[in-house]
């Protein structure tokens, strides 16, 4: 099965948020999602930005450490989601699986963090 290739967005409290591409093996993927999120409880959120559906990884207890860092936010009709610490963003097939990033996503989510847009609910 190929890799999962999505974008790592890293939220460092001195150094800010960066993005980076990384690719997660399908069969291992809640272990490394763990590890790249640097976290023991995961929540997965399916949002849709610019027509495509996208599921973003997040950290569960990120707004519970010191010195959260926000990297995303996340709308719905039930409530207004701050996404804090790292993130996994890929994109979401019609049957609702995971698959990865299609080249132009890349430039879409990362104009979406740096401007702090909205991702809306699917």
């Amino acid at each position: 099965m190929k890799p999962l290739k999505g974008i790592l967005v890293v939220a460092d409290y001195d150094k800010g948020t960066t993005l980076k591409n990384i690719e997660l093996d399908h069969s291992n993927f809640l272990k490394e999602a763990y590890s790249y999120l640097n976290c023991s409880t995961i929540t997965i959120i399916n949002r849709s930005l610019g027509g495509k559906n996208f599921t973003i990884v997040a950290d569960d207890e990120g707004l519970l450490v010191d010195n959260p860092v926000i990297s995303a936010r996340a709308f719905s009709p039930r409530a207004d989601e701050v996404l804090c610490g790292n993130l996994f963003i890929c994109q979401t097939d019609d049957d609702g699986e995971l698959k990865s990033l299609e080249p132009n996503d890349y430039k879409l989510i990362s104009l979406c963090l740096a401007g702090n847009c909205l991702w809306y609910d699917f």
